[in-house]
């Protein structure tokens, strides 16, 4: 039995999104392949979108530590929230956040080609 879950961080779940997966799933997760999400952070006014590198690192490294494994395909989640006019400064941190999440599947920080042989990661 394999399957795919998609488990964000869940903003309606306070963030535990990948702690409560992990506990209903328990010995299933396994069998299936995980993605998530990075790019909403909690803040002290609710929920708040960034592209800072080291909280989406961390929040990559928070996902397999929560997980007990890490994600099988992470995904930028809306990079617009965070990009709202096109500027020379915003395409370059939207190849940054690229690149940093590439670094992190190089990292070992999510599992490269988890879902399908061949597949690749979309950021």
């Amino acid at each position: 039995m394999a399957g795919r879950v998609r488990a964000g961080h869940g903003v309606a779940l306070g963030f535990r999104s990948h702690q409560i997966l992990a506990r209903t799933a328990g010995d299933l997760l396994p069998e299936f392949t995980v993605s998530t999400k990075v790019g909403y952070f909690s803040g002290p006014d609710g929920a708040e979108h960034s592209l800072d590198p080291m909280r989406w690192h961390t929040a990559v490294e928070l996902a397999a530590e929560d997980l007990g494994r890490e994600p099988g395909l992470v995904f930028l989640h809306n990079p617009e929230h965070s990009l709202r006019e096109a500027t020379p400064h915003n395409q370059d941190a939207l190849v940054q956040a690229c690149a940093n999440l590439d670094d992190a599947a190089a990292k070992g920080l999510c599992a490269p080609g988890a879902s399908h042989p061949g597949t690749r990661h979309r950021w």
